[in-house]
């Protein structure tokens, strides 16, 4: 497994502070490891970053990389890290996530803030529009989000969840802050007063405006202190640098430094009676850690980044002018003030020898999981039917001998019943009552509700590291091993269904189950994952550690739990998991509304009708479903197709001749990560981009009007198709008979 770390925007500004500072600082401690490659967008394509480019990166001079690398040639498995500022780079990052999870790499993004989104008015107009296409693609197909504090993580995970975006799989690493402290100069920085020091640029998130009314606070109680501003202006402060400069104390009690060399912003915080940061919102709080370091007195904002990372060893206040004046206040109290002294001489600030160890850590590990080969011994379910239930777990004790627990989570109003009906059940039989662990409201939509209830049961203390999930309905009806769930330490996802996006169940009247196999299917195609159906109504392993992150990450969006958990589970670790056919009758239980993709395999398993006791015949069940199959096939030999490949759109027959009552189901085979496309037929005109395209399309017949005749050609179907190799068209002559 290699990484490959994305440095473009680091690589192509030379900028040395901010984003860029992190990426040359964790670059410098990384790019000796052999596991890792750094990559950047250079004349149309990527290139690998050799020796001599590295270290002009790492001293922000240019660089010219010639070595390409093809995101066809990264490897299943392989880790595309986007550390950089990515959405400033040329590139469409869409464009290249699809790719990269098309062909089974798994994303991670290093996340510094979402600070255009949540405090758009603080960024420029451009960068909110950029950072917003930038993060909405990685809410979409990122496997992992690194954030660099819990602050910023909590408010990732409030975005994408209040955008229906479910919950991403996060991660916290530290950045490092040890940096070099220039030696103090003899430079002219003593003042007439003790002054309070704010370090940063002028800017609106830093929130200098509230200093400024603080300070109007104290000198109107004639409180002996200066406010010294260090920092160049920024954006959208033109009326701020009015407020400042037309003060009546500007250069008396109020000064700003706009150009400070390092030796006297040294100087600076060793004479300042404290350093204050009340920023609306900081990512990490870099500023706190430069004052601790500087073994000044420091003060910082309550609830953010910057008290997270400060550990303790700040002052920490409610950011208004009053809070704001009244800690000045009290700081001057010797004792007080002694006391925030002692604890900024105390901190250790974090290195980038740490931070770096942990992020390699985590890129090492990203694909390990705890007892994954661990062999299974328990049994979860989710029951309200004691009979149902009863009935399932005898055929466990007769045909599963490896299993010794099992765990049922039920509503309170049924533990007792399921408690009568499973006493003589010879298994170790441990009942949770769903009010018990915080289920006390249930969604209504099926799909929404048994995402929550696996989500918070499989989260359970009791639940072990490998189990076997169980429906009521599923019944073992021959004898089954560890090996049929568990091979060499890789697990086994049985799966039914080769391509959901092909689902089309009782359509053009769907049930609730179709539209939530198709909510399925948007979602993990949207995501760059495989689309195989694995809701196979038969026992399945499960890991808890991975069934934690994923369905989180599904959560609250209607989708099947099982589906979503192994094609997820096995493009994070593809080397984990082995796709096999599933094993049970009753599975479709009719024959009318679909068929799966193939037959089960070596049938071990029933899904049973828990209104009839008798067993199904799997001889006979499978020779009606080979005889649907075979009739099904006789139906519709030919496969109408839309083909769109290169530029170019085909058509697999030169024309469609149906009887007026026939549906006609024509597949949608388009090879381009960005089109639009659109259908005209019979007066009606239906249009879709590449984010919500269907994977076929439903034309019943009776649409196109007919005469008496036999058959006549009565209309076209028009297709347009504009994607990145430019726009095709293709017109389908549709003949109907009356016949």
């Amino acid at each position: 497994m290699t990484t490959y770390i994305n440095v473009t925007n680091t690589a192509l500004s030379m900028t040395k502070t901010g984003i860029q500072r992190v990426v040359r600082e964790l670059a410098s401690q990384l790019w000796s490891q052999g596991d890792i490659q750094f990559i950047c967008w250079w004349k149309d394509s990527f290139r690998l970053l050799e020796q001599q480019d590295l270290e002009n990166l790492l001293k922000a001079k240019s660089i010219s990389p010639k070595k390409d690398i093809r995101i066809d040639s990264l490897q299943k498995g392989d880790i595309f890290l986007d550390i950089d500022a990515s959405w400033g780079d040329e590139y469409c990052a869409r464009t290249l996530f699809q790719k990269l999870k098309k062909n089974g790499i798994t994303l991670a993004k290093l996340h510094y803030d979402a600070v255009p989104i949540l405090f758009p008015h603080f960024s420029h107009e451009n960068t909110v529009f950029a950072y917003s296409e930038n993060f909405s693609a990685g809410l979409q197909y990122a496997d992992y989000w690194l954030c660099i504090s819990k602050t910023v993580e909590r408010d990732l995970i409030a975005i994408a969840e209040k955008i229906g975006a479910g919950t991403p799989t996060t991660k916290v690493i530290e950045l490092g802050s040890d940096f070099e402290i220039k030696e103090a100069k003899p430079v002219k920085t003593k003042r007439k007063r003790p002054y309070i020091l704010v370090v940063g640029t002028v800017e609106p998130r830093k929130n200098h405006q509230l200093l400024i009314e603080a300070m109007d606070l104290l000198i109107a109680q004639s409180v002996d202190v200066d406010l010294v501003i260090v920092g160049k202006q920024g954006w959208k402060t033109e009326q701020l640098q009015k407020r400042i400069e037309k003060h009546r104390h500007f250069k008396k009690r109020i000064h700003w430094l706009k150009s400070a060399s390092d030796e006297t912003v040294t100087a600076l915080y060793k004479e300042a009676f404290a350093c204050i940061n009340t920023s609306h919102y900081e990512g990490y709080g870099l500023p706190v850690i430069e004052s601790l370091s500087h073994n000044c007195v420091t003060i910082c904002s309550e609830n953010s980044a910057m008290e997270e990372v400060a550990k303790g060893a700040a002052y920490i206040i409610t950011p208004t002018p009053e809070d704001v004046a009244n800690t000045i206040i009290d700081l001057q109290k010797p004792d007080i003030h002694a006391h925030y002294k002692q604890l900024a001489i105390n901190f250790c600030a974090p290195t980038w020898s740490h931070s770096a160890e942990q992020l390699h850590s985590l890129l090492k590990n990203i694909s390990l999981l705890k007892d994954f080969s661990a062999p299974p011994t328990q049994a979860v379910y989710i029951s309200i039917r004691p009979e149902a239930l009863s009935k399932s777990l005898e055929s466990v004790v007769e045909n599963m001998p490896f299993i010794q627990e099992v765990i049922v989570l039920t509503p309170s109003r049924h533990a007792d019943s399921i408690a009568r009906s499973t006493h003589h059940i010879d298994l170790d039989i441990k009942i949770i009552e769903e009010e018990n662990i915080g289920l006390t409201e249930l969604p209504d939509d099926h799909l929404i509700r048994n995402s929550l209830l696996r989500k918070t049961l499989y989260s359970h203390d009791s639940i072990a590291a490998n189990f076997i999930a169980f429906d009521d309905d599923y019944r073992v009806v021959k004898t089954c091993n560890v090996d049929d769930f568990i091979v060499d330490g890789k697990h086994k996802a049985h799966y039914f269904f080769n391509d959901a996006r092909d689902w089309l169940g009782a359509f053009p009247t769907p049930t609730s189950f179709d539209q939530g196999l198709w909510r399925t299917a948007k979602f993990l195609q949207s995501s760059g994952y495989d689309c195989k159906l694995y809701n196979a109504h038969m026992p399945q392993i499960i890991n808890k550690e991975l069934s934690q992150k994923i369905l989180n990450r599904s959560s609250n969006i209607g989708v099947d739990e099982w589906s979503v958990y192994f094609n997820i589970a096995k493009h994070q670790h593809p080397d984990l998991f082995i796709d096999a056919p599933y094993r049970t009758t009753g599975w479709p239980p009719n024959f009318d509304s679909w068929l799966p993709a193939s037959p089960p395999e070596k049938v071990i398993f029933e899904n049973h009708d828990h209104e009839s006791s008798e067993t199904i015949d799997s001889r006979l069940y499978l020779e009606q479903l080979d005889e649907a199959v075979r009739k099904r096939a006789k139906i519709s030999p030919d496969t109408l197709e839309v083909s769109y490949r290169d530029g170019e759109l085909s058509f697999s027959a030169d024309k469609i001749i149906a009887p007026k009552e026939a549906k006609l189901f024509i597949k949608l085979n388009i090879e381009d990560f960005e089109y639009t496309f659109s259908c005209s037929f019979a007066g009606r005109f239906e249009y879709y981009d590449h984010q919500n395209l269907p994977r076929f399309l439903f034309i019943p017949c009776s649409v196109f009007e007919t005469n008496t005749g036999e058959a006549i050609e009565m209309s076209t179907i028009d297709i347009e198709i504009n994607g990145t190799q430019g726009k095709a068209t293709k017109s389908i002559p549709v003949l109907i008979h009356n016949r």
